[in-house]
């Protein structure tokens, strides 16, 4: 809400952090480093099992196609890159702008519904957004079809994102959900809820693809997915209606319809942050496709192996831009310091244990993936490569969180778009068209990306003025909603 509305007599005149009487002390201590550091990493891991667990939701559908036609596979494979391209990235980034607006609100502000009507804008703006993708999803196939894909491919992903179409909008208003209660420091939730859907999950495929009688083939895997993102949604509002967070909700508010503009600002830099970086590693993939199987084989088993040590500086990311967020709202420049700190220690040691472990085990890795000797080989010589890259990730990863904690969605915004489309891609065709070096050329590229990057993003970090930082905090909450009602 802009700031010329006069205040009433149920309207709160100041937000509650304080710099004159928070956080004077600008040494660190060695004690208060190590709690720190600790409190970070306690937030971190929950988020760290959830995302796993949550990731392996449509992998668990592509398990149960893989014992039918081939053909089912390659669909469903690219109906979720389709899908991730054009819907969930678009989403997800425009969902950034919860990661500071509802942090810093919940320590911020002395109205404790405010997250609550920030929640409720993410799910608005994220329904609008949603509307001309959900179109884009239903006539897939002429689109398809329009880019030269097999016929019947192009049926079977259209099929495929008709049924994941069912379960979209609660995958959607999900996410928003865990950003509600991640900025109320609550991690666990999410894992919770998980832990029961994953084995739900598992037995929806089976029964809706693969059962004798009651299957229904391939269109049982999205339909499973679909139906699990509905129960992720229901246990959601079960465990904010009556477990925790039920504080910071309020109920529906007609403010929520109002003052777009802020939340807005934040979002769609968020959705180019968030989009520039996927979108990247999609089109080097359909890049490495002209190589051939082996080399597009290879290239799965090397982005399946990142997604999977990048759930720990992903979970890093989202604890210190929450809790870094939360020390702003808070008034304290000097402990959101510490924040930043204290995470980018952790984000830098995990990306030197993730690089060791792909080190320890190069020799042997591929085979958890593939028994092709020739698929291994070129997957044995790009470990060096991605061991490399995940040291630089994680700091790229957790600087960036950091960024979105403070606002700064714009910042990420603009380095990813130089290092992943001046640099990376141009690079990586260079090296792996015109020099002849296939997949390794590409992932050359992509490693000088996100090592500029990081060194970007870690700068800005660095050299960030948190006194400056707390007091854009308490004028955003004033300028937005904290003269709204309880």
């Amino acid at each position: 809400m802009s700031s010329n509305i006069q205040p009433n007599e149920t309207s709160y005149l100041l937000p509650s952090g304080n710099l004159n009487n928070r956080d004077t002390s600008s040494t660190i201590k060695l004690e208060e480093f190590r709690k720190e550091l600790f409190l970070i990493l306690k937030r971190a891991l929950p988020v760290i099992f959830s995302y796993i667990l949550q990731q392996a939701l449509p992998t668990v559908g592509l398990f149960s196609l893989g014992h039918m036609r081939s053909e089912y596979l390659s669909a469903s494979a690219l109906a979720n890159m389709f899908a991730s391209v054009t819907g969930w990235s678009v989403c997800i980034g425009l969902a950034t702008a919860l990661d500071t607006l509802c942090s810093q609100a919940f320590t911020g502000s002395e109205n404790p519904h405010l997250v609550g009507i920030h929640f409720q804008r993410g799910i608005i703006l994220s329904i609008i957004i949603f509307c001309p993708i959900s179109i884009t999803w239903w006539y897939s196939y002429d689109l398809l079809i329009y880019l030269n894909i097999d016929e019947e491919l192009s049926h079977l992903c259209n099929l495929y994102l008709k049924f994941l179409l069912i379960g979209a909008l609660p995958y959607i208003i999900f996410e928003n959900l865990k950003k509600f209660l991640q900025s109320q420091e609550i991690m666990n939730a999410t894992t919770y809820i998980l832990i029961i859907i994953f084995p739900i999950n598992i037995a929806l495929n089976y029964i809706l693809v693969n059962h004798p009688t009651l299957g229904l083939g391939f269109i049982g895997a999205p339909l499973a997915v679909s139906i699990s993102n509905w129960l992720m949604l229901m246990l959601g509002i079960c465990y904010v209606a009556f477990v925790r967070g039920k504080s910071a909700w309020g109920g529906f508010s007609k403010q929520a319809f109002t003052e777009w503009g802020p939340f807005l600002k934040l979002g769609v830099p968020g959705i180019f942050m968030i989009c520039s970086e996927w979108w990247a590693f999609e089109i080097i993939g359909i890049l490495i496709a002209y190589f051939g199987n082996t080399q597009l084989a290879a290239h799965s088993v090397i982005m399946s192996t990142s997604a999977l040590f990048y759930m720990i500086p992903l979970g890093l990311s989202v604890a210190g831009s929450n809790r870094i967020g939360n020390q702003l709202g808070n008034a304290k420049p000097n402990a959101s310091r510490l924040t930043a700190y204290c995470s980018i220690t952790l984000s830098l040691f995990f990306g030197a244990c993730n690089s060791s472990a792909l080190t320890i085990f190069r020799n042997f890795w591929s085979y958890f993936f593939t028994e092709d000797h020739s698929v291994a080989a070129l997957v044995h010589s790009l470990l060096p490569i991605v061991a490399l890259y995940q040291i630089f990730d994680g700091t790229s990863a957790v600087s960036g969180g950091l960024l979105r904690g403070q606002g700064k969605q714009s910042i990420g915004a603009t380095v990813n778009l130089i290092c992943y489309y001046v640099l990376a891609l141009p690079i990586g065709y260079i090296l792996g068209v015109k020099y002849n070096m296939g997949v390794i050329g590409f992932w050359w590229g992509l490693c000088l990306a996100i090592f500029l990057c990081s060194i970007f993003l870690l700068t800005s970090i660095l050299r960030t003025d948190w006194k400056k930082d707390v007091e854009d905090c308490q004028q955003r909450i004033i300028n937005e909603d904290l003269y709204a009602p309880i």
